[in-house]
């Protein structure tokens, strides 16, 4: 393996990990009876985002 493919590979595994604790905290940060609802929030919007028509909730 080239060092540019080993430091892709490197580079890879510490964005994952990086990913993995955002998304802990980011869990933590969001009482328990709000996640539903925030997690139904965020596909809203990424829906919205991505030109989607939505029903209402």
């Amino acid at each position: 393996m080239s060092w540019k493919q080993t430091i892709h590979v490197y580079w890879t595994r510490a964005a994952e990990r990086l990913d993995r604790i955002n998304r802990a905290l980011a869990n933590q940060s969001v009482p328990n009876e709000r996640r539903d609802r925030v997690g139904a929030l965020a596909l809203r919007h990424k829906a919205t985002a991505a030109g989607q028509k939505l029903r209402s909730m």
